[in-house]
């Protein structure tokens, strides 16, 4: 079973090249950002280079939010990469 890391930011800069050396060594990615207006940027970047990282859209800072879905399920919703 591949081992699992979050990376926030990773859908730019640094952030983006850390999700890079993590899929070339095939973890399972998750990749946490706050602007779903990159959403299909990112998604095509990563495709393109046969990648397929979990994509999660939201902001990181509004910790309410994460303690309030957290009690809604076991853990947070993934978005599947190619699915929106």
């Amino acid at each position: 079973m591949p081992k699992t890391v979050i990376i926030t930011g990773g859908n730019r800069g640094i952030g983006k090249a850390i999700s890079e050396l993590f899929l070339e060594k095939n973890y399972k990615v998750i990749i946490i950002f706050k602007n779903k207006n990159k959403f299909q940027e990112t998604q095509e970047y990563f495709k393109n280079k046969n990648y397929n990282p979990n994509l999660l859209i939201f902001d990181i800072s509004n910790l309410d939010w994460i303690f309030v879905n957290k009690a809604k399920s076991e853990f947070f919703r993934i978005i599947p990469f190619g699915e929106l």
